[in-house]
């Protein structure tokens, strides 16, 4: 059965979810769920912290708020064997996976995907490789495959396509 409230409660002892329970402001309005594989689930409502009005933000990235006053940041903390991500996708499972920002503990380097692929990283020595992913041995390493057709580097001034500087191997 429902309880119904009309003033604060104070609690002494843990709350206990059933399996497949939720809390909503309706039977058909869940905004958190609980499931029997101990997984909680936010539906259909912007999360914030540090603001009661997440969706006051720009609606493109008021999904999840970190807001206040002086400094603010998020931690992601895997084992020293493992990788902290930022995984961005356009569906669920690996595939889904398509871009990805890593932290590889082990190795102390931090990498760049997209489309699956690692494009760029950066060592524990501090030098950014691109299109390599070991032996970057410079500040700036940048390694194309043979068939690559496309210049390496090229510095444009202005608009103007004709005054640029080619390195093709």
């Amino acid at each position: 059965g429902a309880v119904n409230m009309a003033a604060d409660l104070t609690m002494g002892a843990n709350i206990l979810m059933a399996d497949d329970t939720s809390i909503g402001i309706a039977d058909d309005a869940e905004r958190i769920e609980f499931d029997g594989a101990g997984d909680i689930s936010f539906l259909g409502c912007d999360v914030g912290i540090g603001t009661s009005a997440p969706s006051s933000y720009d609606s493109a990235q008021d999904d999840f708020v970190i807001a206040g006053t002086g400094n603010r940041g998020m931690s992601i903390i895997s084992a020293t064997d493992s990788n902290s991500t930022i995984a961005f996708g356009d569906g669920t499972g690996a595939a889904g996976y398509r871009g990805m920002i890593a932290y590889l503990n082990d190795e102390d380097d931090m990498t760049f995907r997209t489309e699956a692929t690692e494009r760029m990283r950066i060592n524990n020595d501090g030098n950014l490789g691109i299109g390599i992913q070991s032996g970057i041995v410079a500040k700036l390493y940048v390694k194309t495959d043979a068939a690559f057709a496309k210049p390496v580097l090229r510095l444009n001034q202005g608009d103007v396509d004709d005054s640029f500087i080619d390195f093709i191997g």
